[in-house]
């Protein structure tokens, strides 16, 4: 039938007639009727013929061409059949029962819509009939929208205070359940007017009620207006004497008040009744359990039935959509008992085992069928609510309910339910070959609409290399737009670095086979956009060569990067090294000159701004030797000397810690107490503390005799590396941690000799403090102790020192120590004879091997002896 309407002809028209209008038992689900109405109306079908043969549909489990058909009728209907079609629909039995929902509530919205629309097109024949179907809509309740102009709406209000039969409901013009009111305190001069001017006793009587349900005490001009129309109306002074004169009791006109306020008290009973009625009727708990009980006692379609009812909002006017897949997100679910709430999560496992007739050929066309979203919804609420169970569902089961939940899936993206996210999972899991077929299905027919492919991204939580090596394949076989591409592409690495790499690795040699290949450098900038959105520091190190070297592909592929990551700093370029920052930005500085005014855009703009404000925020040496490449590089100029200075301040920013006033009275008292807030500070106070050493070998009672070993001929020897390095460790273990000169840390001080290796003197220095939270922090130094005579003296402090201990302890501070023992007693192999001339050469060199990432200081202690 659809083959036949795409070349629609009188005499086409006449074969698909009978489908529209006729019964036909063969078509069981009414959908070749759906497709029968969409195809003929309104060319070669009536509003007439349409409206008069529509019937309740078959299935109402099923939205497919039949439910749309119905839908559509309003939207298609041709404005002048507006009145036909209100004439039509006041004559249909029961056709408001459930109005606003219901099988035929849009298409009683679309043909209101219509009817307004005539209105306000000047349209004066519509106004009767419009005017008798909203008194219908009042008396039964029910809510409608108006739409028209204040002149086209007074008109239609005016057809209903005409009629004397509608004067109990004039009320609810004012006050009524519609989203806008047909009257209101805008209409009050209007219908002064009205009043003034009609000769229609009923009219004017309407009116008169109409103005005093719209009087308020609060405007003067009101209350004067009122007044003068009260001295002469009959109708007023009947029924609201009382708001300006008291009434004596048992009068004629207490009385009547009475007996209007018990007619009124009776009318409000009625209509409260009524919708009592309606209401309890159509409660949608009371459906709900209903519906429940009908499933648990075999009706497996209860189940859907019941989730539909849960759809209904308790103000009868609003609705979830069926495609709201999280039951205890629907209206009816917190009204629902806990025990009824545990016999619904209960009956979600029994549904997906008893409901056998799963079907799938739905799919991704215009239809849904709630019984299969139904089934998705069980697997959701029991994934939230009953985990164990979720878990202890048979595999057979997720091979049948497989295509629902990743339609539905898809269907629901940007949801962020953590039960969405396990249900796919488990489904990919046991389904994962079924699931990517499902999958091929899905791309498939979204292409075929022209339709977009953002919905894969939300796969991204199952994303393997089966899965990734699929989205890569469809990729590279369909011809797809750019974006639908880049879909594909950020999906499948997502959750694939290795084989991320690999393909772009791939791409790239072929692109340097053939640089002028268009098609394929586009392909190469998507997929390494891509690659650096959900790759690791392994794409830029696969890419910075490619960017160097052909500067309009690293300028576009940065933009290109910058599009998508600029708007959430995430991905590689936002978690380069502190180097490749550096280097990046040199290059992005140096090529700037030489780009069009294209590539120079706020992306880069932007990105540049984002280099240099992350290397200054780092404040790290590390971070300031970059910044001083970045300078070198650029010759000073951008600015980039402000760039150190400001660094170099947020350095010192970072470093300092206030002190505490305890600590500051300790240091001001004691003249040698000191506060370690650093490492850097750390190897100060030893420093210090050698210094007082020094003192001690060489005072009135020198301790330098300590480190000589006196010999039967009466000459001294000097003691070896070890006993000297031992010495030193205890000075400083008596100096600081005794005499407690750190004042806000305690000094650990240990030797670091390996057990039988003999050789190692280094000495590690630790100043440990234990926070208030408990949290422990410490700044470490080491000091590598050598005799004067040591064979690579001059060399130990780079190959020893910083090659070897500091990257054993991770510290980036060392001191190195040499003992000075040149004197009559001995002589030194050590060219060097002047111990201030070795002073100064190892200070130059210390200072020296400090430009790299480690502080070295050097220090001579002299140890010789008279």
């Amino acid at each position: 039938m659809e083959a036949l309407g795409s070349f629609l002809i009188d005499n086409t028209a006449a074969v698909i007639r009978p489908f529209a209008l006729y019964p036909n038992e063969q078509d069981t689900d009414d959908e070749l009727k759906g497709i029968a109405i969409r195809l003929l109306y309104p060319s070669y079908l009536s509003t007439e013929e349409v409206i008069n043969n529509l019937t309740t549909p078959k299935d109402s489990s099923l939205f497919g061409a039949y439910k749309a058909s119905i839908d559509a009728i309003g939207r298609e209907m041709p404005i002048e059949d507006a009145a036909v079609a209100l004439e039509l629909l006041l004559k249909r039995p029961n056709i408001f029962d459930e109005y606003p929902h219901g099988d035929f509530g849009s298409l009683i919205n679309n043909v209101l819509d219509k009817a307004w629309t005539a209105l306000s097109s000047g349209s004066k024949t519509i106004i009767a009939v419009l005017a008798k179907f909203l008194q219908e809509l009042i008396r039964q309740n029910r809510p409608f929208e108006v739409h028209a102009d204040l002149a086209n709406r007074r008109e239609v209000a005016l057809e209903i205070m005409a009629n004397p039969e509608f004067e109990e409901y004039l009320f609810w013009l004012t006050k009524s359940n519609s989203q806008s009111n047909l009257l209101n305190s805008n209409d009050w001069d209007w219908l002064l007017e009205v009043h003034a001017k009609c000769q229609n006793k009923v009219v004017k009587r309407a009116a008169s009620q109409l103005l005093s349900q719209l009087f308020y005490f609060e405007d003067t001009k009101r209350i004067s207006e009122f007044i003068q129309l009260f001295d002469k109306d009959a109708w007023l002074q009947e029924n609201v004497a009382h708001w300006f004169n008291p009434i004596e009791l048992g009068s004629k006109q207490h009385l009547r008040m009475k007996e209007n306020s018990a007619r009124s008290k009776e009318a409000a009973n009625q209509q409260h009744e009524t919708r009592e009625k309606q209401t309890s009727a159509r409660s949608p708990v009371d459906v709900t359990l209903e519906y429940l009980e009908s499933f648990e006692a075999g009706d497996v379609d209860g189940w859907w039935r019941m989730i539909q009812v849960m759809q209904s909002d308790f103000d009868r006017n609003k609705r979830k959509s069926d495609r709201e897949y999280d039951i205890r997100q629907l209206p009816v679910w917190d009204r629902l008992t806990k025990e009824v709430q545990a016999r619904i999560i209960q009956a979600a496992k029994h549904y997906l085992k008893q409901y056998n007739q799963v079907k799938t050929e739905w799919l991704y066309s215009r239809e849904f069928r709630r019984p299969e979203f139904a089934g998705y919804k069980a697997l959701l609420l029991l994934a939230s609510s009953d985990i164990d169970t979720f878990d202890e569902l048979p595999d057979g089961l997720w091979l049948i309910w497989e295509p629902i939940v990743t339609y539905c899936y898809l269907d629901s993206y940007g949801n962020v339910l953590d039960s969405r996210i396990l249900v796919i999972k488990k489904a990919y899991k046991i389904s994962k070959v079924q699931l990517i077929k499902s999958l091929d299905l899905y791309i498939t027919n979204r292409l075929s609409q022209n339709s977009s492919l953002y919905t894969i991204e939300s796969l991204e939580p199952i994303v393997d290399e089966p899965l990734a090596n699929f989205l890569l394949l469809k990729a590279s076989e369909l011809k797809l737009y750019k974006e639908n591409y880049q879909y594909l592409i950020r999906t499948a690495f997502y959750n694939c670095p290795q084989l991320a790499l690999d393909t772009t690795a791939k791409v790239l040699k072929e692109l340097k086979k053939a640089p002028e290949d268009t098609e394929l450098r586009s392909i190469v900038l998507t997929l390494s956009s891509e690659f650096l959105l959900k790759g690791n520091l392994e794409a830029w190190q696969l890419l910075w060569p490619f960017v160097k070297e052909d500067i309009n592909f690293g300028y576009e592929l940065l933009i290109e990067t910058l599009k998508t990551a600029d708007r959430t700093e995430q991905g590689v370029l936002y978690k380069l090294q502190t180097q490749h920052q550096a280097e990046l930005l040199a290059w992005l500085y140096q090529n700037a000159a030489t780009r069009t005014s294209s590539h120079i855009n706020d992306y880069i703009t932007g990105y540049k701004y984002y280099l240099i404000s992350n290397l200054i925020k780092q404040g790290t040496p590390d971070a300031i030797e970059a910044i001083i490449y970045v300078a070198d590089e650029l010759h000073g100029n951008e600015g980039s000397k402000w760039w150190i200075v400001e660094a170099k301040m947020r350095q010192c920013e970072k470093a300092f810690l206030p002190t505490k006033p305890s600590a500051l009275r300790e240091i001001l008292y004691y003249g040698q107490r000191r506060f370690v807030r650093s490492s850097e500070e750390l190897l100060t106070v030893l420093e210090e503390s050698l210094f007082r050493l020094q003192k001690k070998l060489q005072a009135y009672n020198p301790t330098a005799f300590f480190l000589w070993d006196k010999q039967s001929s009466g000459s001294y020897t000097h003691k070896d590396e070890n006993a000297f390095s031992d010495f030193v460790k205890m000075h400083l273990e008596y100096d600081l941690s005794d005499r407690a000169v750190v004042v806000n840390r305690e000094v650990e001080i240990r030797r670091t000799t390996t057990k039988g290796s003999g050789e190692r003197t280094d000495i590690l220095v630790q100043a440990i403090s234990l926070h208030e939270e408990g949290e422990q922090s410490q700044y470490s130094v080491v000091i590598e102790a050598k005799g004067c005579w040591h064979g690579e003296l001059l060399t130990a402090m780079q190959t020893q020192l910083t090659g070897r201990y500091l990257s054993e302890h991770r510290c980036r501070y060392g001191l190195y120590l040499v003992g000075w023992f040149e004197c009559s007693h001995f002589k030194s192999p050590c060219s060097a004879k002047n111990i201030e001339e070795f002073k100064e050469n190892l200070k130059s060199q210390a200072l020296q091997l400090s430009k790299s990432a480690v502080s070295l200081k050097a220090v001579v202690i002299d140890c010789t002896i008279a």
